[in-house]
């Protein structure tokens, strides 16, 4: 696939862009055809003429009935209805039309069956993201963006409570990508009344940084490195150890070293869903028996705040829709049109999770996002219960993404547990959990 240049000026723009087409899309494989379901025929015949909507809202139809059509495998109609797509959607356009475009490549990849990794990059004729390239867009991602420091605000704020008091500590954190989210905790358990803990040890699991891709990345404990220094300048007795594995599911209890007489938390930032892929839930057992069995003082779970774990297309690609059409209206409101760090997190970040949702099944398929009510019980049915935040720790969290990030976000207490949201869309939850 092809990306367009974006445009030169460094003006915000809120007119709306010409769009530009995704040539690939044009060669899209074609499929046996199928005869029109009731629904596909209800739809074609209940819209209005494509040709008197507004744009925006021409797009939204056509992508709707593309994804009717792939679940009724109504091929023919699909094929037709992306080939129109292509023309109207533009990863440099106005919102609607960047977000419609990581829709489209998803549908077109749907259609091609090709599953995930360097199968499904040759069939949308786009280079596979290098691990390298992911990584940069998720540290880009943590800065433009609250919801990542949202997570980590209110876990910092939890865990130096939840050591409070405490001699010898000692933070797991399942799927760390980079240490300076920590140095903040280093730096409250430094100063803390009553001075600092006589050992602090962190022990980060690191997972392969793009679980989309068939690429890896070597560990050079760099993250390590920078954590180590910094707790010196702290005069913090403090150890690290960095383990790596292809997926989460792949710890094992031994791996994570813990003593006796510890006070342990441990946390995972948008990493647990990636587990829900079997039917019976054997890996996110796995590891929640692994967590429960280190009987830790905190437990930070950080997930999107959407259903995205459903077998069937349809539902899965409107929930979709809905939640990356807001994702993608935040950053509108907070970087122009032109911004490269706009197009790398949406190029490589939000819209390799639209692909993964809507091209990939069973293994391959990792962004299976779940809201906080399904979490809620799938953590009581593994033993854990809720802890609630402290009053103090609500209020920090509760002030920064409006101040930092603009008015659109609020951030809202639910049982105990918190919800950053964009104009009033819940899009991410952090919740703490105890045994």
């Amino acid at each position: 696939m092809t990306s367009s240049t974006p445009p030169s000026s460094g003006r915000r723009r809120r007119d709306a862009a010409h769009p530009q087409p995704l040539d690939s899309l044009g060669a899209v494989p074609s499929c046996n055809p199928l005869p029109a379901t009731s629904t596909t025929s209800h739809l074609q015949q209940s819209q209005p003429s494509f040709n008197q909507e507004e744009p925006g809202i021409r797009l939204v139809n056509l992508l709707v009935g593309c994804a009717d059509s792939v679940a009724n495998k109504n091929f023919v109609l699909a094929n037709s209805l992306l080939r129109e797509l292509s023309i109207m959607v533009s990863p440099y356009g106005d919102t609607i039309q960047r977000v419609a475009s990581y829709f489209t490549y998803g549908l077109a990849a749907h259609i091609a069956g090709t599953g995930s990794g360097q199968n499904l990059y040759r069939a949308l004729g786009i280079k596979e993201p290098s691990a390298s390239d992911t990584f940069e867009a998720f540290q880009v991602f943590c800065e433009v963006c609250p919801f990542i420091k949202f997570g980590e605000a209110a876990t910092t704020q939890a865990v130096l409570e939840a050591f409070s008091g405490e001699e010898n500590v000692h933070l797991i954190d399942l799927g760390m990508v980079q240490g300076s989210h920590w140095l903040g905790l280093l730096q409250g358990l430094a100063s803390r009344n009553g001075g600092p803990p006589k050992m602090v040890h962190l022990t980060g699991v690191q997972v392969k940084p793009n679980p989309r891709s068939s690429k890896s990345i070597s560990n050079d404990d760099q993250h390590g490195k920078q954590l180590k220094e910094f707790a010196e300048k702290l005069h913090l007795n403090f150890s690290c150890q960095l383990i790596s594995v292809e997926r989460l599911e792949q710890i094992q209890a031994w791996m994570l070293t813990t003593q006796a007489g510890q006070a342990i938390a441990v946390n995972c930032s948008a990493k647990m869903h990636t587990l829900l892929y079997q039917e019976h839930e054997m890996c996110i057992n796995h590891v929640l028996s692994i967590v429960q069995s280190l009987r830790p003082k905190l437990f930070s779970l950080l997930e999107q705040e959407a259903n995205h774990n459903v077998p069937h297309f349809l539902p899965r690609f409107l929930e979709a829709l809905h939640f990356y059409s807001a994702m993608f209206d935040s950053l509108d409101a907070t970087l122009t049109r032109i911004s490269p760090e706009r197009a790398k997190v949406e190029q490589l970040w939000l819209g390799q999770e639209i692909i993964n949702i809507l091209a990939c099944e069973g293994r391959d398929r990792v962004e299976r996002h779940e809201r906080l009510q399904q979490w809620r019980v799938r953590m009581a049915k593994a033993g854990f219960r809720s802890l609630p935040l402290s009053d103090l720790a609500v209020l920090q969290v509760k002030t920064f993404p409006s101040i930092a990030y603009g008015t659109g976000f609020t951030v809202l207490e639910n049982r105990g547990s918190l919800i950053l949201s964009w104009q009033e869309r819940p899009l991410f939850s952090c919740s703490m959990w105890t045994c």
